[in-house]
């Protein structure tokens, strides 16, 4: 009896033993076969699923969208758990397309010498990828560059990805906890953008001192990969057309009449989007340069309280001061030979760091520390018509 005991334990193991290999062996070309998601989540806020949002645009993928990851070869820890989760975030996108969605993972430096490592390096910067230095010094002082980035393919077009998204303030493992967070968006943006073969216009409103184009060349040159841009002057039109998706008014500086804020306001009324770029105060870094130092910040009279109150805000007159700020240089004197200005950091309480106070909130969500300049405050009001979506929307 004890030999047969013996016998059946040993069977049991073999068994056991066998299924794990059967597990191992047969399911991940069955999940790939019926395209389904080879992990679940089983955690409460459905940190690892899709969002459905991501999941319907998948499911109009109507062809093969080819994803190069430049993350293979020896990698440190951390970027061997980012490549990692890259991988399990394609095999679930790849889940949802029905099969459209192909990937590998490649070594951009693999069997390259040094000049041919340089060619191959300033190609991927052409591209649009930035590199990643990495200093290692277990061994002795050793420096090597990677791309945490990828490129996305799509009938004849390609569009440049990074997923390691370094922020302000954030150290390396924060700054990777990020990145991860981030990358269902960051690849699921591509996607979606690499896909439309027409975009959308955005106008940027004129007539009233807005920022001039040369003002708005950074944050124009990132739209420009959604929208087509242009400027419209309000005030020689009768009305803003609905071919914008959305309206931008960036800084202005001189009164809207009642004719303009109607204008406007018809434009929302019929389902337009505004997104409003204010400064109530006049305030500038250049106003400082006086014998004293000193300059008292005006109001400036757009007179967009009622249109803005109408749409449940309101922008104070006011400046925000904070002890976590930006540093500004000062000169404070002459060095030693006296042939150059002595520069120091001074804290600008005027230049305040916002960190999110609201990291699950969907429009903050791993967004990091925020350096604004002579910011003002603003409140939401309760109103009958309020409907904060009108006045400040996410430009998707």
């Amino acid at each position: 009896m004890k030999n047969n005991r013996k016998y059946q334990s040993i069977l049991q193991i073999l068994l056991l033993i066998a299924i794990i290999l059967f597990a191992n062996v047969a399911i991940p070309p069955l999940f790939n076969t019926l395209r389904l998601p080879k992990r679940f989540d089983l955690t409460k806020e459905g940190r690892f699923s899709l969002t459905p949002a991501t999941k319907n645009m998948l499911s109009e993928v109507d062809d093969v969208v080819y994803v190069q990851v430049f993350l293979e070869g020896q990698l440190p820890a951390g970027f061997k758990r980012l490549q990692n989760e890259i991988r399990w975030k394609l095999d679930d996108f790849r889940a949802y397309t029905g099969g459209y969605l192909e990937y590998e993972f490649v070594d951009p430096f693999e069997n390259l010498d040094g000049e041919q490592r340089q060619r191959a390096m300033q190609q991927l910067m052409e591209k649009g990828l930035q590199p990643k230095n990495l200093i290692e010094t277990a061994e002795g002082y050793s420096e090597k560059v990677i791309f945490p980035a990828a490129l996305v393919f799509y009938q004849g077009r390609e569009l440049p990805v990074m997923l390691l998204q370094e922020q302000l303030n954030k150290g390396p493992q924060e700054t990777l906890n990020n990145s991860i967070a981030l990358l269902e968006y960051q690849i699921a943006n591509a996607i979606q953008k690499i896909q439309r073969s027409e975009k959308p216009t955005l106008g940027f409103l004129t007539g009233h001192g807005e920022l001039e184009s040369k003002s708005l060349e950074s944050i124009a040159v990132e739209l420009a990969q959604y929208y087509f841009l242009e400027r419209y002057d309000v005030t020689d039109n009768l009305y803003i057309p609905p071919k914008f998706t959305a309206l931008v008014i960036a800084k202005p500086t001189e009164t809207f009449n009642d004719k303009d804020k109607f204008k406007i306001d018809q434009y929302v009324m019929n389902g337009g989007r505004v997104l409003w770029l204010l400064d109530n105060m006049a305030a500038n870094m250049d106003s400082l340069k006086n014998e004293n130092g000193s300059f008292l910040p005006l109001a400036y009279d757009l007179q967009l309280d009622d249109l803005l109150f109408k749409y449940g805000a309101r922008i104070n007159f006011n400046l925000v001061k904070d002890l976590q700020c930006a540093d500004i240089q000062l000169a404070t004197g002459r060095d030693p030979s006296g042939n150059a200005t002595q520069l120091r950091a001074f804290k600008w309480p005027y230049f305040p760091i916002l960190t999110n106070h609201h990291p699950s909130h969907p429009v903050t969500k791993n967004i990091g520390a925020v350096l604004g300049r002579f910011a003002g405050s603003i409140d939401t009001i309760t109103t009958k018509n309020a409907n904060i979506q009108n006045w400040v929307s996410l430009l998707q």
